[in-house]
């Protein structure tokens, strides 16, 4: 995964969610890890990397493609190629764990209705879901509906996949299911995009970690060594001495 991010601001109102944000990954990376406090421009920049959300300027390329915000069509083939997970899991509700992951294979990427339910199926048993494919939502643990969620991004092989806080709605033991679940993604050579709060999981599964703060990114490296709370960056220790207290 190649990553180039040239000057790219967005402001919703008079809230600049990013700054003139800069970032040139020219090294093999499997998976990148954003951190930071909330509300320091995280989950913009992942949207507007996935195709999500429109920049107000700059220019995003990845892995050698300049991603083009003005042409909608161009857009929606950005988004055709990569998967999505959202920090709510966004299931619908009235629909099997099946159906959810058929109905886009079936709408967004053209799969007729036995390809697709033969793909959700190889998708569902591969999370250890088989057993739960008729059931609805409600029906699930929130670990079991994250699951259903990312087979559901995975389903049509996505390019890359990015993941939103990942384990944001989660307790302890579903946390780390969900956090095994997608280091396993990366053993089988997923290229992955996430924000996330768990610095242990940052530590150990990402190969970089940007930190973002106001809108900025204030600091990119190995997560081994920018997580261990002795760097050079004033900011980035004073967060981690606080999420890392307890």
């Amino acid at each position: 995964m190649r990553v180039k991010i040239n000057e790219v601001s967005k402001s919703y109102g008079i809230t600049r969610a990013l700054n003139g944000v800069d970032l040139d990954l020219n090294t093999e990376v499997s998976v990148l890890s954003m951190i930071g406090p909330s509300g320091g421009g995280k989950s913009t920049l992942l949207k507007i990397l996935g195709g999500l959300e429109v920049p107000d300027c700059g220019a995003v390329c990845m892995n050698g493609r300049e991603v083009y915000y003005q042409s909608e069509e161009s857009l929606l083939e950005h988004r055709r190629r990569n998967g999505y997970l959202f920090q709510s899991f966004n299931l619908f509700p009235h629909k099997t764990a099946i159906q959810n992951v058929t109905l886009p294979l079936e709408l967004v990427h053209g799969l007729s209705s036995s390809a697709a339910i033969e793909e959700a199926n190889h998708c569902l048993d591969r999370f250890g879901l088989i057993d739960h494919a008729n059931k609805l939502p409600f029906e699930l643990s929130g670990g079991q509906q994250q699951r259903v969620a990312i087979a559901r991004a995975i389903a049509p092989g996505p390019n890359l996949l990015f993941l939103d806080e990942p384990t944001s709605a989660l307790d302890p033991e579903m946390t780390g299911e969900v956090l095994d679940l997608i280091a396993e993604l990366k053993e089988g050579g997923q290229d992955i995009i996430l924000t996330t709060h768990e610095m242990g999981f940052a530590r150990e599964v990402a190969d970089q970690v940007v930190f973002l703060e106001e809108g900025r990114i204030l600091e990119t490296g190995d997560p081994r060594l920018l997580l261990s709370g002795k760097g050079n960056n004033s900011r980035l220790d004073q967060f981690l001495s606080r999420v890392m207290r307890y």
